[in-house]
């Protein structure tokens, strides 16, 4: 639920970066949901980093990265695997530790966080009408009368 995500979200996720990601996350569900789909992730896998140049002012570190993200849409009776890879320059800084934030990440008495983030998606797959049993063929998105393919 909205409540869970939120607590999650401040283990890896500090200042601005933290209530951006949280309305957009709801943001993302909500558009999802509202058409009867159900969206899920499952994966996260980071395929490079590089570190940038460490800016004089701040303990805070810079990464250019690229990621790929793994989920499923699922409606009308079928699934849509989805993987998108996005790019950008994540931002890192030091935290200090609190009690509630025992679990893992922790250096020194400080954890490293997500401050700042910019994103964009790079490339993006879809794999459909992987079909339910029992699904009805229309439901699945086969062609029918009057309909668009495509539309889904």
């Amino acid at each position: 639920d909205d409540e869970d995500a939120y607590r999650s979200l401040p283990q890896s996720l500090d200042g601005p970066v933290l209530r951006s990601a949280f309305v957009e996350s709801r943001r993302t569900v909500a558009r999802a949901t509202r058409n009867g789909n159900n969206l899920s992730f499952s994966d996260l896998e980071i395929l490079d980093a590089r570190a940038l140049p460490r800016l004089p002012w701040t303990a805070a570190r810079r990464w250019q990265m690229r990621w790929e993200v793994a989920g499923a849409v699922t409606h009308w009776g079928h699934v849509h695997l989805r993987r998108v890879r996005y790019g950008g320059v994540v931002t890192l800084a030091p935290r200090p530790a609190r009690a509630a934030e025992k679990t893992g990440g922790e250096t020194g008495g400080r954890y490293w966080k997500i401050t700042a983030l910019s994103a964009t998606v790079q490339d993006f797959e879809d794999e459909t009408n992987l079909r339910f049993p029992g699904a009805r063929p229309e439901a699945a998105g086969a062609p029918r009368q009057g309909r668009d393919q495509g539309q889904d």
